[in-house]
C-alpha cells in the first residue's frame, strides 16, 4: 500500500490501529550488545501487536490493510497453560515512520512512546558511517532508558 493508498482509507482503521497499539501493541527500541560497534551496541526500533486464540485474525487484518510489516505464530505457556496466537511486527524504520505518522493523533497510552520512537528513528537515519557518532549514540542510548523505564507510556510523574 502506498502513501496515496493510505491517504485514501478509511480514518475510522487508523484510530482503530491506534487503539490497538494502545491496549496491546508496543513500541520498542532494542538496544543490542555488539563487539563490532563503536560503543559496543546498536539500536534497532519496532512496533508490535499480539493477540491469542480467537482474535489472532486481527494481526492478518492489520497486515492486508496497510501491506507492511511480517505476521508470526507465536506459543506462550503461562500457569494458565500454552496459548498460541499471532503477533503482527514491523521494523523496517521507513514503515515504522509511516505507521506513527498514520496513528500519532489517535494514540493517548502510548502517544509519549510512539514519540520517542520516531525521534530515535529519525536520529538513526543520519548515520552515515557503519557508526554512530558520540552524540547521536548517547541520546539514543537515553531514549532507550525511557522507553525500557515507561512500561507501554505510563509513567509516574
Amino acid at each position: 500500500m502506498t502513501a496515496t493508498d493510505w491517504a485514501n482509507a478509511d480514518p475510522v482503521f487508523w484510530s482503530w490501529l491506534a487503539g490497538f497499539i494502545d491496549g496491546d501493541g508496543c513500541f520498542t527500541l532494542s538496544r543490542r550488545t555488539r563487539d563490532d560497534a563503536l560503543f559496543g551496541a546498536n539500536f534497532n526500533g519496532m512496533i508490535s501487536i499480539s493477540q491469542y486464540k480467537n482474535r489472532s485474525w486481527v494481526c492478518d487484518y492489520i497486515k492486508k490493510i496497510t501491506g507492511i510489516g511480517t505476521v508470526i505464530n507465536i506459543t506462550t505457556t503461562s500457569n494458565f497453560g500454552d496459548s498460541s496466537g499471532k503477533r503482527w511486527l514491523v521494523s523496517r524504520q521507513s514503515d515504522i515512520i509511516s505507521i506513527i505518522e498514520m496513528i500519532y493523533s489517535h494514540l493517548i497510552i502510548k502517544k509519549n512512546d510512539g514519540r520517542l520512537l520516531l525521534k530515535a528513528i529519525n536520529l538513526m537515519s543520519t548515520r552515515k558511517t557503519q557508526y554512530y557518532t558520540r552524540g547521536v549514540f548517547d541520546e539514543l542510548d537515553k531514549i532507550y532508558h525511557k522507553m525500557k523505564k515507561g512500561a507501554g507510556g505510563m509513567r509516574k510523574k
